[in-house]
């Protein structure tokens, strides 16, 4: 099985706008382009091993707010080889088998759709496996948990970059390693009940 974490950081309006769903409220104003998209290729969920890791840099039609330049520590040095959004997706659809198992933190996979339709660009047509780590968590703990905040709740040290999103997929698989330690904890079956299929 391909498993990989996924993550994205995008243009947004404002902090308090960043939601999926206000940023479908107000994407006729400022369309939320990513402009990193990163993931992390893992072995499994017995020894949750990383196989590779892939950070790209995306060219956007807006310019990037200052905000989230500094939000992100975005290295302008690196956003000045970003690629086209269309040699993106060329990228990823050699990466991303059909049938992966995606793991994120969001709905990055929806945003990717949004933003495949606003550069007038085909879906790849993979059929995905989808486990949103956000949902899942609410459904083991009773709280929706963004990513800068499961660094808190799993009392994750060694991560400094938050909203970096190579560092963010780090974040989301240590949280995952977390889970695996509790007592009579079955990761896999419990991510096994919890997926949902979907197409990019």
């Amino acid at each position: 099985m391909n498993i990989f974490i996924v993550d994205t950081e995008f243009i947004s309006i404002s902090k308090n706008k960043s939601s999926f769903k206000q940023l479908i409220k107000f994407k006729k104003i400022k369309f939320p382009e990513i402009f990193q998209f990163s993931m992390i290729k893992i072995s499994d969920f017995d020894k949750l091993k990383i196989l590779n890791k892939y950070n790209f840099y995306i060219k956007t039609k807006q310019n990037i707010p200052d905000r989230l330049i500094k939000l992100t520590n975005l290295n302008l040095s690196k956003y000045s080889k970003a690629i086209y959004f269309k040699d993106f997706l060329k990228r990823i659809n050699k990466i991303i088998k059909n049938k992966s198992l995606i793991i994120c933190n969001g709905k990055d996979l929806e945003l990717l759709n949004m933003n495949t339709s606003f550069n007038n660009e085909k879906k790849l047509k993979k059929n995905i496996n989808l486990l949103n780590l956000r949902t899942f968590l609410k459904k083991e703990t009773g709280i929706s948990i963004e990513t800068e905040k499961l660094k808190k709740y799993f009392q994750i040290k060694n991560i400094k970059n938050v909203h970096n999103s190579l560092e963010d997929c780090k974040i989301i698989l240590i949280s995952l390693k977390k889970l695996k330690k509790k007592k009579y904890y079955n990761l896999y079956n419990k991510i096994q009940k919890n997926l949902e299929e979907i197409i990019i």
